[in-house]
């Protein structure tokens, strides 16, 4: 919340009916006793009259600001607020993202689309609000044509119980988008954002495969927190018809080495891993950029020549996430993409492979070693191989459960047989055969005898934990 306050006419404010076909809904408020507010609800603006958000306060002569009065008067204060004699005059505070650890984001309603028989194509009519040191007399308001404004009603929880029973019921809509705005906004170890991970996990295999990859997915929730609201397209963005190949990847699978031989070709233009959250923040505040859809069509769909096509690296959470936020899908921002997803058969190997890279920070061959020996670390090694293989048959359910075509790639096979794959891949993508500059192809291999050494060891040493726990002599 922005620190720029100004006076108001308790006057300005309008009952919500006064407001032609505006209409709203706060699903679920709660509030800490560090005064960490949390909204979530719904807001349908047909006629596009609300200019923002602002908190509301009468002047508490100090009361706010001090914290040893405010912990024990805040909720009376709360209760008090809008049942008595209304203030001639109020201080207004805009509500600005990223001000303050302040979180502001929209989401998908279809409910709220299909209960207004709304015929737009966005449906982006949900919200979630996060305000720390929520103020004692603070009121949310709706900021609307003519400097006046709505109240938001609601009533904010405060007993752990209670705020735990309502997250349990917003679960199955959107509670992994309200975790990820509260870690933006508050951090994790924040009380609120502790009561939600304190909800009992029900998931189960049986969701849907998408909730499951973003379940846990970083650059999500830091995009999220770069771009609040300013996710989705506009219902009046152009799109872009500009041809992009989505490379769906797992670390160490040899999407690099494709990305190379594409490159090679003379008919690719290569927009690397842009969807990276730390590329993504960094190039964000040094060109200024507004929105994550402004973002994909600057360092994606306009790179380079605009004749050639466009291939961007995407693991599979920043691939599904492209898909919610509308930037992927037959409405998105893209209409003319294609996927590839190319995958390791050789699993071990890959897992032992990402294991030395993270250890030496050597990602291709085109880097410097920052370790040059690193270390056998089997239970390293595990958890990336069964993350691997996790990702991988995410992958494969998510396309087979979505209408979506996709090339399948084996790194093996490419590295063999690099001129079929590439005949394969024209083919799938419609364009004229693909001749390699073999000049051009900068990447070498990065496998050495430590590699085939480090798996060595991993087997021989699953083996024998094998045979103990089964008993054998």
């Amino acid at each position: 919340m922005t620190q720029d306050t100004q006076s108001i006419a308790a006057a300005k404010i309008l009952p919500r009916a006064k407001v032609e076909g505006l209409k709203s809904c706060v699903d679920l408020a709660c509030l800490t006793e560090d005064r960490s507010l949390l909204l979530t609800g719904w807001l349908y603006d047909p006629n596009a009259e609300v200019r923002g958000l602002s908190v509301l306060q009468e002047d508490d002569g100090g009361l706010s600001k001090s914290k040893t009065a405010a912990t024990g008067q805040w909720l009376s204060t709360l209760v008090r607020f809008g049942q008595r004699r209304s203030a001639r005059y109020l201080v207004k505070s805009s509500i600005e993202h990223g001000k303050d650890g302040v979180q502001l984001a929209r989401i998908s309603r279809p409910d709220v689309t299909n209960a207004m028989r709304s015929q737009s194509v966005d449906d982006a009519h949900g919200f979630i609000l996060i305000v720390p040191e929520f103020p004692v007399l603070g009121k949310i308001a709706l900021e609307v044509s003519g400097d006046q404004y709505v109240l938001l009603n609601f009533s904010a929880l405060v007993e752990r119980e209670a705020i735990l029973q309502s997250f349990k019921r917003l679960t199955a809509q959107y509670a992994t988008q309200i975790l990820t705005i509260m870690r933006a906004g508050l951090g994790d170890a924040n009380p609120l954002t502790i009561l939600l991970q304190d909800v009992p996990d029900e998931r189960s295999e049986e969701d849907p495969v998408w909730e499951r990859i973003l379940e846990r997915c970083r650059h999500e929730r830091e995009i999220v927190k770069v771009y609040g609201s300013k996710m989705r397209p506009r219902s009046d963005h152009p799109s872009s018809g500009r041809p992009i190949v989505v490379l769906v990847f797992t670390n160490r699978s040899g999407s690099n080495f494709l990305c190379d031989c594409l490159g090679a070709t003379g008919k690719f233009e290569l927009a690397g891993e842009a969807l990276n959250w730390e590329i993504v923040a960094k190039r964000t505040a040094q060109r200024n950029i507004q929105s994550f859809p402004e973002y994909c069509l600057q360092q994606i769909a306009e790179i380079g020549d605009p004749a050639r096509h466009v291939v961007v690296k995407a693991s599979l959470c920043q691939f599904v996430m492209l898909w919610k936020y509308g930037i992927l899908g037959p409405q998105g921002l893209f209409r003319n993409t294609k996927y590839v997803h190319i995958e390791r058969r050789d699993v071990l190997a890959q897992s032992v492979s990402h294991s030395i890279a993270d250890q030496t920070r050597q990602f291709t061959s085109r880097q410097d070693k920052k370790k040059p020996s690193p270390d056998f670390d089997p239970n390293d090694i595990c958890r990336r191989l069964a993350a691997i293989v996790q990702q991988n048959a995410m992958a494969e359910e998510f396309f087979s459960t979505i209408e979506v075509s996709v090339f399948r790639a084996v790194y093996e096979t490419l590295v063999n047989e690099r001129s079929k794959v590439l005949m394969q891949l024209a083919e799938f993508l419609e364009i004229e055969a693909l001749e390699i500059d073999k000049a051009e192809i900068a990447l070498e291999r990065q496998s050495t005898q430590i590699n085939d050494e480090f798996k060595r060891q991993y087997r021989q040493l699953m083996t024998t934990n094998f045979r103990n726990w089964a008993g054998w002599d």
